[in-house]
């Protein structure tokens, strides 16, 4: 399930996760941190990369995609991937889905072996993904620093949703464009609609 940030992906996973239990959602084997944001467990991760299907942060990568990053998380490389048992001929029977942006999907394409079904999730404007980003980011902005100036506050809002918002374009032409996506929910409807709309566009896994 992909889009751009602030569509409602994870949202619309969530419920059908929750509907359906065919459905699990894989995860993530992540690099932690020190109480000084050093990566501390950087050997184990390396040692079995080659379990992983997508990773992030290896080599000359960046951090990957992470839409609740910190600016100390952006600036500490971490380590992420999905491991192969969690996507394909998993233990418990179950068909991964996940809620994505546009570079974890572009690389899941090139996972050998796997059946992918994509579904596009966004809103009827861009108008309407700016609001919802500001929203968003205002929220999780007055969590970080509840006693922060409020001009700071809406300083540091706008810029970090007008960051997000230059890289919709190409999202959406990713949306256009790639064969993987069999599916489009514009999540400006209401949520119960929306979860419908996705747990339709489910069903053609075991088509």
């Amino acid at each position: 399930v992909c889009g751009p940030p602030g569509a409602g992906k994870t949202t619309l996973v969530d419920a059908l996760v929750k509907a359906d239990p065919r459905f699990a959602r894989p995860t993530w084997r992540v690099t932690a941190r020190d109480e000084t944001g050093d990566v501390v467990d950087e050997a184990a991760f390396d040692e079995n990369l080659d379990e992983l299907a997508v990773a992030f942060g290896v080599g000359d990568d960046a951090a990957g995609p992470d839409e609740e990053a910190t600016l100390l998380e952006s600036a500490v490389v971490r380590k992420r991937g999905l491991p192969r048992s969690e996507l394909l001929g998993r233990a418990d029977g179950r068909t991964a889905v996940l809620d994505c942006d546009v570079e974890t999907a572009r690389r899941l394409e090139s996972v050998r072996g796997a059946r992918l079904v994509g579904v596009w999730v966004s809103l009827n404007s861009l108008e309407a993904l700016r609001e919802r980003l500001t929203r968003l980011e205002a929220e999780r902005a007055m969590r970080a620093s509840p006693d922060a100036a409020n001009d700071a506050l809406a300083a540091d809002v706008a810029a970090t949703v007008a960051g997000r918002l230059a890289a919709v374009v190409d999202d959406i032409d990713f949306g256009v464009r790639s064969p993987m996506i069999e599916f489009t929910i514009i999540s400006s409807d209401s949520v119960d609609e929306s979860a419908a709309r996705l747990r339709k566009a489910a069903e053609y896994v075991f088509s």
